[in-house]
């Protein structure tokens, strides 16, 4: 499958594109996450660039975080008990999700996946591709959004001398090779 891309274009050299804006919204949030594994943020936001909500991946409500024992359940061979960005952004929203755009560092597994075409999202816009869909390409949803109204795009910031890898920290900088990928071509 081909996937869609976002192409940005920046009009004015100082204004950066409202992709970029959200998504840099979306990876500030994803420093709230209670995971030791992977810090995960989403946002939310309506037709009018109204920020609806914010989620990240943690514990659910009472339960003890990661990060307050700094131990991973999974190291156990427990399963995960965070809940995703996405699912906490979709919860916090509610009916208000109907119609937006979730802007979300990562591409959503299969449960959240099912959330997002549930809630009637009509666009996801992912900075990269999470890492098991690589290793496990039978398990990347993405081809679910192919027979729905819901489109799935990845943020690839080009011209006017923005470099084609991204950093993951901020999508305007060159990447500098501190984390394992910034971008990948399709």
């Amino acid at each position: 499958m081909k996937r869609k891309e976002i192409e940005l274009i920046r009009t004015f050299p100082d204004k950066i594109a409202k992709e970029v804006y959200y998504m840099n919204l979306a990876i500030a949030v994803s420093k709230r996450s209670t995971c030791l594994d992977k810090q995960v943020g989403a946002v939310l936001v309506d037709n009018y660039g109204k920020i609806i909500s914010s989620g990240f991946n943690g514990a659910p409500s009472g339960f003890i975080h990661c990060t307050d024992t700094n131990h991973c359940h999974k190291d156990n061979g427990d399963a995960c008990i965070a809940v995703h960005a996405e699912a906490n952004a979709i919860a916090q929203a509610g009916r208000e999700a109907t119609g937006c755009t979730l802007y979300v560092t990562h591409s959503p597994c299969l449960e959240c996946t099912k959330l997002i075409l549930n809630a009637k999202i009509l666009q996801v816009v992912a900075l990269e591709m999470y890492s098991k869909h690589k290793k496990y390409p039978k398990l990347c949803p993405d081809m679910l959004f192919n027979d729905t109204k819901t489109n799935l795009l990845y943020l690839k910031p080009m011209l006017n001398n923005t470099p084609k890898q991204p950093c993951f920290r901020d999508p305007i900088q060159e990447c500098t090779g501190c984390y394992e990928r910034c971008y990948e071509d399709s």
